[in-house]
C-alpha cells in the first residue's frame, strides 16, 4: 500500500491531480443525473484538493475526504431532502394544479353512470367527474376541487343544498 499511497503520488500520479480527477468525475456524474448522487464526493474531493495544496499529509486528506463526503450526505438527507421531497406533501405538484379552485363551465353533461363529462376551465377542456357522484347538466357552473389522473373532480355551484 505504501507504493500506492506515498506522500506525493497515488498510483504514480500527483495527489492533486488524483483529487482533481475525483472532483471532475463527481461533477460530471452529478450533472448527468436527475437526482443528487455524487455532489458530496465532489465536495469531499475539493476539500482534499485544497488540503493537498496546503501540503497536508495524504493520510489526513483521505480521512477528510471521507468525513466531508459523509457529513455532506447526512446534511442533505436530514435537512435538505425533506424540504424538496414530495413525501412531505404526499403529492407531486404539477401545472395541472393551477385549475384547483377555479370555476368552470360544463361543456358535456357529467354522468357518472355513463362515465362521461367535460368542462372548460382556464381555456382548457378537461374530462370531468362529479365530486358527489351526481349528474351535472351542460352549461352548469362548477368548481374544480381535485384532480384524479386526467379527470377534474368538480362540484356544482348551482346547487342550493
Amino acid at each position: 500500500m505504501s507504493i500506492l499511497l506515498n506522500s506525493s503520488t497515488i498510483a504514480s500520479i500527483p495527489v492533486w491531480i488524483f483529487w482533481l480527477i475525483i472532483l471532475v468525475a463527481a461533477v460530471v456524474i452529478e450533472i448527468s443525473t436527475i437526482n443528487m448522487v455524487t455532489v458530496w464526493f465532489a465536495l469531499g474531493a475539493l476539500t482534499a484538493l485544497l488540503l493537498d495544496l496546503l501540503s497536508v499529509s495524504l493520510t489526513i486528506q483521505v480521512i477528510v475526504f471521507f468525513i466531508v463526503s459523509i457529513l455532506c450526505f447526512i446534511v442533505f438527507i436530514s435537512l435538505v431532502k425533506p424540504r424538496f421531497s414530495s413525501e412531505v406533501t404526499g403529492k407531486i405538484p404539477t401545472n395541472a394544479d393551477r385549475i384547483l379552485g377555479q370555476k368552470a363551465i360544463v361543456l358535456y353533461r357529467i354522468n357518472p353512470l355513463e362515465n362521461i363529462g367535460q368542462i372548460q376551465v382556464l381555456g382548457q377542456i378537461w374530462s370531468a367527474r362529479s365530486l358527489d357522484g351526481n349528474e351535472i347538466e351542460t352549461d352548469t357552473l362548477v368548481e374544480v376541487v381535485d384532480i384524479s389522473g386526467v379527470h377534474a373532480i368538480v362540484k356544482s355551484l348551482n346547487d342550493t343544498k
